[in-house]
Order: structure tokens, then C-alpha cells, then sequence
């Protein structure tokens, strides 16, 4: 019965091997392949079905489940690929086409195999594993002791039923092929077995791992469930990174009998302790002094001691302390983060800047001018510091603005108070000038002008002037046309000879000196001749005076304005009317009086 047994497996295994070979024949890139999935049972009749990735599988509680894996790839390609298994319930292997596992526990997992070339290039595919609560079979030779005899179906592969344990001395057991044995009694044998000096630990782990297969083994073939493998009968792998990790064991005999050994999940690798894994933050990185921070401890690996330094002196234990800056500066704040297997230190370069304090709010102005003549046109000009971001001007004459930089124009002479009202949101300040602008009457420009009570009549012609100039007029100077001049204001001339007269008047002020002149402004008349009516003197309208450059207010050496010395007429005696005594000046009427008789 064994002997025939031994015959089925050993069949079997050649079939599998024959067919990876022919799959790794086929040229071309890492391409297809499918997920087979077979469920092991635990009693005579059960039997090792095949199906195909896409397809369910359905195993039970405490029932191991074989998975294939099958790709096809060039010859030369076969060496560097990599395969991953993931079971669906947290556990993971690597390095191995046909896998064996067993769920704890119910449900429905979904299982993936991976695998990669050596240039990157990754295929994976899927498969459902339907896990149902245990089922209790029964031994129908009532022998706990004996392994169940597989059975075949037409067109399925047998696989036999490997059985893995758990301690460092795993009990032996047939886990693998063979086409050896004469009876029954060799049932109980397991041909291929191996232990391991350790099972778990952190990474990097090294273990050294022993055959203990009773089979007279000639070669030996390690699979260490990380992808790496070993042909040596003792050797030592080290496993670097965390992670549970199924070991296989091949052996072969002299007769070429081939047998294996499966203990899943067999190595278990932790992370190995390390230190805090540094990091923190702050609430803010920048602004004015005094500047407060909080900061916060978010490093990993649970520390248990902090030790912060601020850049500026200060240092702290807190785990989460705030401290405040008080000097402008940019500085690089450490956190030192401890815990029981060490200590780790992380830094920020320039984390934390510091400016200037802003200064106090303090309004001020200025103005261009300050004084002048109505109309007075004045810009402001706001100097005040503390970043105002609002202002209120009142300029003293009911006007105001609210422009940082206003002009405002004066029209009316006074003395003005102005008031600065500035803000910055949380604050305001205030600068009051009392009588900062003054404004005077606008003077009149120096204007020269006369006019004369008569402009033409008969020889001896007597004329009063009147000076209407404009002005702060301080001199006059008349030239009346016949040779005559006089100073005063307001003269009077008489003209004795026939002819017509130019009068000029000069005036001299505060700021320079202006001139009238009236061409023909005087026509007087010989004796003969027929008085004329005199016009009416209607004063003529006077311009508006223009600004003209005034000179230098050194007035030009005037010369002085004494009348000339008119010869004093001595009247007749008229018979009838008694005589009025004429002016010095010569203002003789009494010729007159008589042509008119």
C-alpha cells in the first residue's frame, strides 16, 4: 500500500516539475500565470481539487490550503524573479511557487500572488479562499496515528498534504513525494525534517537552520520565505527585514527520491527597539518681539525625556513648552527626544524669526507753507510713525480730509489751527498746531493812475490833478508836459501857452515804483479861440491790475518833486466884483473873466 502510494506522489511531483518546465520554456516577458488553490482534508475521503485564479476555493478551519503559483517567462529571465504571497489574513511570503497555509479562522480571503523581474516589471493575480467553520471527520480504520491516503479524480493533480509545527523540534512527518517504501509500517516515517536555533527575534535575525530528515539525504535545497534560497545541509540565513516567514525544505536521496518539509509562518521577525524618531512644530515661526511660541513634540517611538533648545539661550524639559523671544533674530530650535534604548536629536535651521517691534503710534505733519496771502493754497504732509493705517485732517477753517497727504486752500485771512487724527485699528493718536497757518489780506499791486477836474480850455489853463493810484504808494513825481513838475499828490497846474499836454505820473512804493502816462491828456486853447464844450470827465475804468515782476525794493534815486515857482499873478482892480485871491500855484481866473465880458 505504501509502496503504491509512494508511486502516486512520486508521479505527481514529475508532473509538476514537468510542467514548470515547459511553462519557463515558453519565450517571452514575464506574463501569464494562474493561482491554483488546493484544499487539503483530513480524512480518507477527501480528495485535492485544482482550480484555477478567478475561481473559488473553500477549505476549513484548521485545514492547510497548497497554492501554485505558474508564470511564463524567458529561460534566461527565470533566475531573478521574485515571488510574494499574500494570504488575505496579515500573513505574507516570498520566494516560493507553491505555498501551503492554514487559516485560524472563518471567512472569506483574498489571496494574491505577486512577481517581479529584475527590471521591475510586476504581474499579480487573485484568488478567493472560502475558510468554513471545522468539520470533524472520522477515521474508518479507527488509527488516529495513520496519514490519510490521497486520492485522485480524473484530470487533477495530486499534491500530497504537508503538516507543519510550531516548536523548535518539530515532530517528523512524510511532508513531501516519494516513490520508495514495501509497506504499512512506513506510514508513521517522516523522510524530511529540520529545526531552527532561534524562530523569533528583531531584525536583522540570523538563524541558523538544521536537517534532521531521517531520510540518508544527498542534497539539500533551502527556501527561507524572503526570497532567498541555499543549497548547503546546515546553512545560516539572516533575515533583515520584520515579518512571518514559511521555511521549505527539499532533500534527495540516492535513488533521486525527492522529499519536502513545510513549516508555515515558521520564522517571526519584529521590529528591533530604536529611539524616538524626532519631530515637532510650532503655533507660529515669525513676528514681532517679544514673540511667545508653543511648540509641540510629535516624535514617534514614545520618548519618555525631552531637552529643547530655542536658539536664543533658553532651553526647556516640557515635553510641550512655549517660549518667548524677546530680541529681533532668526533662530534654530533642537529637540533632543529620548526613550529606554536611546536618545535621538532633530533640528530646524532658521525656524523661528523675529522682527523689530513695531513703534508706538505717534501722529505729526508738516506743511509746504505756513503763511501768505488769501487765496493760500497748503499741502500736508503726514509724518506720523507707527504704521497708521487711517487719518483726520481738520484744517481750522470747517474744512478736513481724510487723505494721508491732502492740500487745502485758505480763502479767507486768519490765523488756523490744525488737528492730525491718525489710527492703526487698535488705537489712535492726535497732533494739534494751534495757529499753524496764517493768512493775511492780499496787498494791493502798485498801480499808478491820476485823472483832473478839466482836460482843455483856453490859455492861461489851470488844472487840478487827483492821484488814484493803487498800492502802498509813498512818492509821486508829475511831469505836466510843459516843463513843469511837482511831488504832491494831488497838484495843480496851470498851463499858459496854447498846446496839447503829456502828463506822467510816477509813484514810488513800499516794493518798487510804477508809471501813468496820458498822451494829449491836456489841450489848451489861445485866447481867440472859441471855448469849446469841455467834456465830462467820466473816469475811465480802471484794469484789473496785473502782478508784474516787482523790483528790488531799492528805489532809484528820485529826483526831488518841487513844483517849479510859478511867478504870483497881482490881480487889477475891477471896477465891479472884488477879486479872489488866487492860489500860489497860478490859478488865474480873472483873465478869463474879463474875455468873457
Amino acid at each position: 500500500m505504501w509502496s503504491s502510494r509512494r508511486a502516486m506522489l512520486g508521479a505527481a511531483f514529475i508532473l509538476g516539475i514537468l510542467l514548470l518546465a515547459v511553462s519557463i520554456l515558453i519565450p517571452g516577458m514575464v506574463g501569464d500565470w494562474g493561482l491554483f488553490a488546493e484544499n487539503e482534508t483530513t480524512g480518507p475521503e477527501g480528495m485535492l481539487a485544482s482550480i484555477s485564479a478567478g475561481e473559488s476555493c473553500t477549505a476549513h478551519v484548521g485545514e492547510g490550503v497548497r497554492f501554485a503559483g505558474r508564470c511564463l517567462a524567458d529561460a534566461e529571465s527565470v533566475g531573478t524573479l521574485s515571488y510574494t504571497w499574500d494570504f488575505g489574513d496579515g500573513t505574507m511570503e516570498q520566494g516560493n511557487l507553491t505555498p501551503y497555509h492554514r487559516y485560524a479562522h472563518e471567512g472569506i480571503y483574498e489571496v494574491t500572488f505577486t512577481v517581479t523581474d529584475a527590471s521591475g516589471n510586476v504581474r499579480n493575480d487573485t484568488v478567493d479562499v472560502t475558510v468554513e467553520p471545522a468539520v470533524e471527520r472520522e477515521d474508518p480504520d479507527n488509527d488516529p496515528g495513520t496519514t490519510p491516503s490521497p486520492t485522485a479524480s480524473a484530470g487533477v493533480t495530486q499534491t500530497p498534504t504537508p503538516t507543519a509545527t510550531a516548536t523548535a523540534t518539530p515532530t517528523p512527518s512524510r511532508s513531501s513525494s516519494s516513490s520508495s517504501g514495501d509497506d504499512d509500517d512506513d506510514e508513521n516515517e517522516t523522510l524530511c525534517d529540520f529545526f531552527a536555533s532561534v524562530r523569533e527575534g528583531q531584525a536583522p535575525l540570523s538563524v541558523r537552520f538544521s536537517d534532521a530528515s531521517p531520510a540518508v539525504a544527498e542534497k539539500w535545497f533551502w527556501e527561507f520565505g524572503d526570497g532567498a534560497s541555499s543549497h548547503e545541509q546546515n546553512p545560516t540565513h539572516e533575515y533583515m527585514s520584520p515579518g512571518s516567514y514559511s521555511v521549505y525544505l527539499t532533500i534527495e536521496d540516492g535513488d533521486d527520491e525527492q522529499y519536502r518539509e513545510i513549516k508555515n509562518g515558521y520564522i517571526v521577525v519584529t521590529e528591533p527597539p530604536a529611539p524616538p524618531d524626532v519631530e515637532f512644530s510650532a503655533d507660529r515661526t515669525s513676528g514681532e518681539a517679544p514673540l511667545a511660541v508653543s511648540f509641540t513634540d510629535l516624535s514617534g517611538g514614545d520618548p519618555t525625556s525631552w531637552s529643547w533648545e530655542f536658539g536664543d539661550g533658553g532651553r526647556s524639559t516640557d515635553q510641550n513648552p512655549t517660549h518667548t523671544y524677546t530680541s529681533p533674530g532668526t533662530y534654530t530650535v533642537t529637540l533632543t527626544a529620548g526613550n529606554e534604548f536611546g536618545s535621538t536629536t532633530g533640528a530646524r535651521e532658521g525656524y523661528i524669526t523675529v522682527a523689530e517691534p513695531a513703534p508706538a503710534l505717534d501722529a505729526d505733519f508738516s506743511a509746504d507753507v505756513t503763511e501768505g496771502e488769501a487765496p493760500l493754497t497748503v499741502s500736508f504732509t503726514d509724518h506720523s510713525v507707527g504704521d497708521p493705517t487711517s487719518w483726520s485732517w481738520e484744517f481750522g477753517d470747517g474744512g478736513g480730509s481724510t487723505d494721508r497727504n491732502p492740500t487745502h486752500e485758505y480763502a479767507t485771512p486768519g490765523t488756523y489751527t490744525v488737528i492730525l487724527t491718525v489710527g492703526d485699528g487698535s488705537g489712535t493718536s492726535v497732533e494739534t498746531r494751534a495757529g499753524y497757518i496764517t493768512v493775511e489780506e492780499a496787498e494791493e499791486e502798485l498801480d499808478a493812475d491820476f485823472t483832473a477836474d478839466v482836460t482843455s480850455g483856453y490859455a492861461p489853463l489851470t488844472v487840478n490833478f487827483e492821484e488814484r493810484s493803487s498800492g502802498d504808494v509813498v512818492g509821486w513825481s508829475w511831469e505836466f508836459g510843459d516843463g513843469g513838475t511837482a511831488s504832491r499828490p494831488n497838484p495843480r497846474h496851470r498851463y499858459r501857452e496854447p498846446g496839447t499836454y503829456t502828463v506822467i505820473l510816477t509813484v514810488l512804493g513800499l516794493d518798487g515804483v510804477d508809471k501813468e502816462t496820458k498822451t494829449g491828456f491836456i489841450t489848451v486853447l489861445p485866447d481867440e479861440t472859441p471855448i469849446p464844450d469841455e467834456p465830462t470827465l467820466e473816469p475811465t475804468e480802471e484794469p484789473t491790475p496785473e502782478p508784474t515782476e516787482e523790483p528790488t525794493l531799492e528805489p532809484t534815486e528820485e529826483p526831488t518833486l518841487e513844483p517849479t515857482e510859478e511867478p504870483t499873478e497881482e490881480p487889477t482892480e475891477e471896477p465891479t466884483a472884488e477879486p479872489t485871491p488866487e492860489p500860489d500855484d497860478g490859478d488865474d481866473r480873472r483873465r478869463d473873466d474879463d474875455r468873457r465880458r
